[in-house]
């Protein structure tokens, strides 16, 4: 510390000589800084290395539950390849506690990985987390394709899906009232968001359109019979769905007996078509004449927000933060798609959270750095000095902004928000408080020569908290004793300077007591 004194002290009385290039180097300082903090990008949070990934597989929406689970089988054989990964585990579908609902043809992929030291080398070199998730998206489109892929981190993802209701870092959500336009701009929206350099894994939410068996009352030929649809849709949903019409007890065990048409059947249209529809006791005709029957092919689900159906574009960027990533986007999209009438894009996930945050940041900093000042205007009361020390505050941010820059970090709530720049409102104004707690001229008591028939300098007294120091009936008896008199009654204080003057006492002028 003393060597850093020796050359702090020379230093600082050469630089007073050129006051006015110090202040313009510290201008143009704030001005770099400012420049630098938007060239920083932004995340709502810093990614955290959870030592884990998660892949979530989006298959086919007309695949069956033994189809999901073989091609799920395959998918952890071929991860289990890596020597990387220490352990695979999956689930596919809701559970039975729907918390999660999700179809057969979603499943989430946990794996575990080794210690980052035992990691065996890909490509020549000791991979990242990202080389590997890299690698392993590659391996399973060559080995197993037929499905698509999101990774990602398990905490993240559920952290992702409890903000926006998708799993992905940005979801950019497309409103509308037809689904075949919705899907045909999500497509396009989709295309263009692939070529943005750090798109990583870009997926799009619609599942597709699967087989629906449409079937159509003949209502005039109900009618005339005196029977309603309900007859027909009861068949319909017999044979194909199923109905159960007992239960078979085994000990403790309930086994329920459902009835419906086997598997080949409840796919031929013309076996359908000739199930008989029972119209009274002793009468039944075949379905055909009493409704159509045709496949269509319909989306499987409908997502609605505020009204609307949506569809949804799920991101997980990879090697870029968010703000810069979305914000290239977003010019791209509205460059190449153009929205018909009543159509809109919003973009979500952590996007969205970290634009709010900074909404809330611009209303908040400006009064929190009017509140430091008139604490620092309080403690001196003056204002030049006040001044003095609050023209720290933004030479410490731009140290902020270039320890952001060389740690390669974007700006984000926790190390740029609130943890950030508040935080160190105490200790970018301590040390030019301290500089301004200057010690007594010479001639007082505790610095040069003592008056006459006065003893050494007293110990300090407690300090108020404010500059200056509590007087106590202790410390005035001490006085006495040191004095050999009572304190004279002109004694007054000094705030900032912490000593007590006595104008009016015998001593020489301007003499006084250090406190």
């Amino acid at each position: 510390m003393l060597r850093i004194r020796h050359i702090y002290a020379p230093t600082l009385q050469r630089l007073l000589k050129y006051r006015p290039g110090v202040l313009g180097l510290g201008a143009f300082s704030i001005l770099l800084g400012g420049f630098l903090f938007t060239r920083l990008g932004g995340e709502f949070l810093p990614q955290l290395d959870e030592g884990s990934l998660a892949i979530q597989f989006v298959r086919p929406g007309t695949i069956s539950i033994d189809q999901s689970v073989a091609l799920q089988e395959k998918s952890e054989a071929v991860i289990r390849e890596f020597p990387q990964v220490s352990l695979v585990f999956s689930r596919i579908g809701t559970a039975e506690v729907a918390t999660d609902p999700m179809g057969v043809n979603l499943s989430d992929t946990f794996i575990l990985l080794n210690e980052r030291d035992s990691w065996e080398p890909i490509n020549g070199r000791k991979p990242s987390k990202s080389d590997l998730s890299d690698a392993l998206v590659a391996r399973l489109r060559l080995k197993v394709p037929g499905q698509r892929m999101l990774i990602t981190q398990p905490i993240q993802m559920r952290f992702n899906e409890l903000l926006e209701g998708t799993r992905a870092d940005i979801s950019v959500k497309i409103f509308g009232d037809d689904m075949d336009r919705l899907s045909d701009l999500a497509g396009k929206i989709k295309a263009v968001i692939d070529k943005v350099p750090g798109a990583g894994d870009v997926e799009l939410e619609v599942q597709g359109k699967s087989p629906l068996l449409h079937v159509k009352p003949n209502l005039e030929m109900l009618h005339s019979l005196g029977v309603s649809n309900r007859e027909v849709l009861e068949t319909v949903g017999t044979a194909v769905g199923g109905q159960e019409v007992g239960v078979i007890y085994e000990g403790m065990k309930r086994f329920p007996i459902v009835v419906r048409l086997n598997e080949k059947d409840r796919s031929d249209l013309d076996a359908l078509r000739a199930l008989p529809v029972g119209l009274s006791a002793n009468t039944t005709v075949p379905l055909a004449e009493a409704a159509s029957l045709r496949f269509t092919d319909t989306y499987g689900a409908y997502s609605r927000e505020m009204g609307k159906r949506r569809v949804a574009i799920l991101v997980n960027p990879r090697g870029r933060d968010t703000g810069s990533f979305v914000a290239e986007a977003q010019r791209k999209v509205e460059e190449a798609v153009k929205m018909p009438s009543g159509y809109f894009i919003e973009w979500g996930g952590n996007f969205k959270n970290l634009q709010q945050a900074k909404s809330r940041l611009a209303v908040l900093m400006p009064l929190v750095l009017v509140l430091v000042l008139g604490m620092i205007f309080v403690a001196f009361r003056n204002v030049y000095e006040t001044l003095l020390i609050f023209s720290c505050v933004p030479l410490a941010l731009v140290g902020g902004v270039l320890g952001l820059m060389l740690n390669g970090l974007p700006f984000s709530i926790s190390a740029g928000g609130f943890r950030g720049p508040l935080r160190h409102r105490g200790p970018e104004r301590r040390g030019p408080h301290q500089l301004l707690q200057r010690p007594p001229p010479a001639g007082r008591y505790g610095e040069g020569p003592h008056p006459p028939g006065h003893g050494p300098p007293d110990p300090p007294r407690p300090h108020d908290g404010l500059g200056g120091n509590l007087r106590l009936p202790a410390h005035d008896a001490l006085l006495r004793d040191r004095l050999g008199s009572p304190a004279p009654p002109g004694l007054r204080r000094h705030r900032r300077r912490g000593v007590l003057d006595a104008p009016d006492s015998g001593g020489p002028a301007g003499a006084g007591v250090t406190a």
